[in-house]
């Protein structure tokens, strides 16, 4: 009889341990289940659990001449701009004004401030310190001679014998400007004088800062850090202080200072309270890239949203402007971001990006609307120009943020892209068109629908494949019949067929034999039907075609195929008879305006595989949906009810006044709802867009009014804006959390370990461990609780574990341990703690260590 190999033998022997640890188990602790990272603004979603957030950091970029002469590097972020020139730095703070209802587009108070090195030296240099920490590249209007590309952006900037013997280092240390004066031994710090012109007055603090009275509130400077280095590198810690010297003038003294030793100052800036965008800004979607990055598309009409540092779009090109980001969730550090816009021909109606996905190179597909004629469309593109009204657009922008491919899709009347997928041999983009003639939408002979079918100044859905190296649509159609039809999400599976789903008002939207339901629901012609429809890969016909809903208007708002080819849909319904079915988690309707719902159909689209409601007796919608590595469901989108559905240790238990956000996890088969919570202020929240991280932590995105939206410590900005402003999160969801306080190895290399399956006993699952020194001796440690011991310079996360498991790594660094069925018997709410440790001898104390996971059992 054949033995099983060694890594199963270890799989074994962990599920059998597993399951007689049960008796040994001690009652878990409850956990803080939500890891949230909200930001109402363009801002990095948290790190991974347990790790401190950072606030984005301003870059310093150089002046390609998208700034005024005699500026030599720029920084922007929320509040402060910067301007850094020869002889000192100028801080523009912006703060939002408390506008009455309704003026959201008054103009924002502001302050002026000029930091001057007095007596500086004009031998001096000033460059950018070390190597671009990013990338900065800038599209204004339609002539690609005007965009600016590659522009290094710098973490900190230098000032070289700014005087004799006196360096000084502007940079950004997680939310302070920070200006390091370093003094050669024999410099004189009494010779260091600075200016600060444009405070109201500077005065000091009981705590002896220096306070500077500005028109949007005091500028503080803490007292700096100050340091002697000693003649065998060490630094003496000195105590320094600030000294008025009239005016706006000041300096600092730091005595026991030895003369001929070199000294290192330290001031700091706060400027957390000037941050953010006084109008309407707003995340339409978000996607997860390779890595730890996160890509981040909507709009904005603030002229003090905190864009990319150093974007040249000093206020907006019109009323709104799209926008693209890339963050690195790891360190909070914004890798690139960019304005797509131009002057509006339509007033009120902003260019947005709707709909988001990024490529297996990092590349960012970005779709939506746009009405300028001088909207940035690149070289070559199919439709260079605006057919009419506003024009969907498809752009492409490389992994460092160029823009490689952008082109208009429409015809004479408004065209909106709305949903965007990608697939092996090209880009599916579908949305609503009105455009019904001179000209029409653009079609493809053969395609399945050529004509225009809706009346009434009504749209019809069109869904058009491209090329992913640009060109004329590979195939182009319409679909729907006489009224209101829109397409609102799309879906693309491995043989290049698009499921496409929305909503239709019309009774003769197409449909096919043998679908799950044939006849349009509605009880009069003013209500709508959910659609769902699967087009062949080549787009000349209907694979299949159902409508789906009750009595009232049902809109599906987002699709997900599962990996057996079943199709997950999500969205909202007015119907008490929508056909939730027997033993799903919520079979009736909560009340209220509207539910959510969440329903998936067999592959081939003829039965309902099964359908629950998700909502309490207010208004509740779902508006984002994701399924997770063992085909759990997980939904995102708003709620008004007191009374929603929430589960123990989520993030929220309750509206918290007017709609709130939620997040909700169902298992595989519907019957459960695994997790769910609000999460919100007493304004209105809303999630509209939503993708899953490695260990399958929800990532929200949306808008929020609300002044006192739940931060974090450490969020990137704390406060409300004004107008509507963004905000991202990162929420942990069952069964899987991600700890952190993993030790790097060899390399600064961390590894990672993910766990994947539903942990249902009897399912499939895995743990996988990565970024580990290859051909390595690796122990697994399992425990009931996150301890804290000491172990090899770092920390054992499992503590006290009641198991260990000895493996050794793969060639590639990699470890995989799976498990054919979780066992069966252990107690519902158990929390298992695990944690893998690397002999590295190139590491500390010669062990790396992966990140904690922890795992909640349903």
């Amino acid at each position: 009889m054949p033995q099983p190999s060694p890594r199963a033998r270890a799989s074994l022997c962990l599920v059998t341990a597993l399951s007689t640890c049960v008796a040994g188990c001690q009652a878990p602790p409850r956990l803080d289940a939500a890891d949230i990272a909200p930001s109402p603004s363009l801002a990095p979603a948290a790190p991974a659990a347990a790790s401190p957030q950072h606030a984005l950091p301003l870059q310093f970029v150089e002046n390609r001449g998208q700034f005024p002469d005699g500026v030599v590097f720029a920084a922007r972020s929320g509040g402060v701009r910067a301007e850094v020139a020869a002889d000192g730095v100028t801080l523009q703070l912006l703060g939002a004004p408390v506008l009455p209802q309704g003026a959201a587009h008054d103009a924002p108070r502001s302050a002026s401030l000029v930091l001057r090195f007095v007596g500086a030296s004009s031998e001096a240099t000033l460059a950018g310190e070390g190597a671009p920490g990013s990338r900065v590249h800038l599209y204004h209007g339609a002539s690609p001679e005007a965009w600016l590309t590659d522009i290094p952006a710098y973490d900190a900037v230098r000032w070289e014998q700014l005087q004799p013997g006196v360096d000084v280092v502007l940079r950004d240390a997680g939310g302070r400007l920070e200006y390091d004066l370093m003094l050669a031994p024999g410099a004189r710090l009494s010779d260091v004088v600075m200016e600060l012109d444009g405070a109201l007055d500077l005065s000091l603090g009981a705590d002896g800062a220096l306070l500077a009275r500005t028109d949007v509130g005091t500028l503080a400077q803490d007292i700096p850090a100050t340091w002697q280095v000693l003649p065998d590198g060490t630094r003496e810690p000195l105590d320094a202080r600030f000294v008025l010297l009239g005016g706006q003038r000041f300096g600092f003294e730091a005595p026991g200072r030895h003369p001929e030793r070199a000294l290192v100052l330290d001031p700091g800036l706060t400027y957390s309270s000037y941050l953010g965008g006084s109008n309407w800004d707003h995340v339409n979607a978000i996607a997860r890239g390779a890595g730890n990055s996160v890509y981040l598309a909507g709009y904005t009409t603030s002229g003090n949203f905190p864009n990319t540092p150093g974007s040249s779009q000093q206020a907006l090109a019109g009323y709104g402007d799209a926008f693209v980001a890339r963050m690195d969730l790891s360190t909070g550090a914004l890798s690139w971001a960019t304005y797509l816009g131009g002057a509006d021909s339509v007033i009120f109606v902003e260019e947005s990006a709707r709909a988001l996905a990024v490529d297996a190179g990092g590349a960012a597909w970005i779709a939506g609307a746009a009405n300028s004629p001088d909207f940035p469309v690149t070289p070559g593109a199919w439709q260079p120009v605006l057919a009419g009204g506003s024009d969907a657009f498809v752009a492409k922008l490389n992994a460092d943020g160029t823009l490689a491919l952008s082109t208009f899709l429409g015809g004479g009347k408004d065209d909106v892209a709305t949903c965007l997928a990608l697939g092996s041999n090209g880009v599916f983009v579908a949305g609503r068109t009105a455009s019904d003639g001179t000209p029409p939408f653009p079609t493809t002979a053969g395609a399945a629908d050529t004509s225009f079918n809706s009346i009434f100044f009504t749209t019809d859905v069109f869904v058009t494949k491209l090329p992913l190296g640009g060109g004329p649509p590979i195939w182009s159609t319409l679909l729907g019949g006489v009224l209101r039809d829109e397409a609102l999400a799309i879906a693309v599976d491995a043989a290049g067929a698009a499921t496409v789903t929305g909503l239709t008002g019309s009774n003769n939207f197409p449909t096919t034999a043998g679908a799950f339901d044939t006849s349009f629901n509605g009880s009069t012609a003013n209500k709508l039907d959910a659609f769902v429809t699967r087009l062949s890969p080549t787009g000349s016909a209907l694979t299949w075609s159902t409508y789906l809903g009750g009595a009232e208007s049902d809109e599906a708002r987002s699709v997900a195929l599962a990996a057996d080819g079943g199709v997950c849909v999500a969205g909202v319904t007015a119907s008490i008879d929508f056909p939730a079915s027997v033993g799903a988690a919520q079979t009736l309707f909560g009340g209220g305006p509207n539910d959510a719902f969440i329903a998936r159909l067999s592959a081939d689209g003829s039965a309902l595989t099964w359908a629950s409601l998700l909502g309490g007796s207010g208004d509740d919608a779902a508006n984002a949906l994701a399924l997770d590595a063992a085909g759990q469901p997980t939904l995102a989108g708003e709620t008004t009810s007191e009374n929603f559905p929430v589960t123990s240790g989520s993030v929220g238990a309750g509206n918290a006044g007017g709609s709130d956000a939620f997040l909700a996890r169902f298992s595989a088969d519907g019957a459960t709802l695994r997790s769910s919570g609000t999460f919100g202020g007493s304004g209105d929240d809303r999630a509209e867009a939503l993708a899953l991280d490695v260990h399958g932590a929800g990532l929200l995105a949306g808008e929020t009014s609300s002044t006192n939206l739940p931060v974090t410590s450490g969020a990137f900005d704390a406060t409300s804006n004004g107008g509507g402003d963004a905000f991202v999160a990162r929420v942990s969801l069952p069964p899987w959390t991600d700890l952190g306080q993993g030790k790097a190895g060899t390399g600064g290399k961390l590894p990672l370990l993910v766990g994947t399956g539903s942990l249902v006993g009897g399912s499939p699952g895995a743990f996988t461990l990565s970024n580990a020194r290859p051909n390595a001796l690796m122990i697994l440690f399992v425990g009931n609780a996150a301890g804290s011991v000491p172990l090899k310079g770092g920390t054992l996360v499992p503590f006290p574990f009641f198991f260990s498991l000895q493996l050794g790594t793969l060639a590639d660094g990699s470890l995989p341990l799976g498990f054919a069925a979780w066992p069966t018997g252990l107690p519902a709410g158990l929390t298992l703690t695990f944690q893998e440790w690397i002999a590295d001898p190139g590491a500390t104390s010669g062990a790396s260590a992966t990140n904690g996971l922890q795992a909640t059992l349903p």
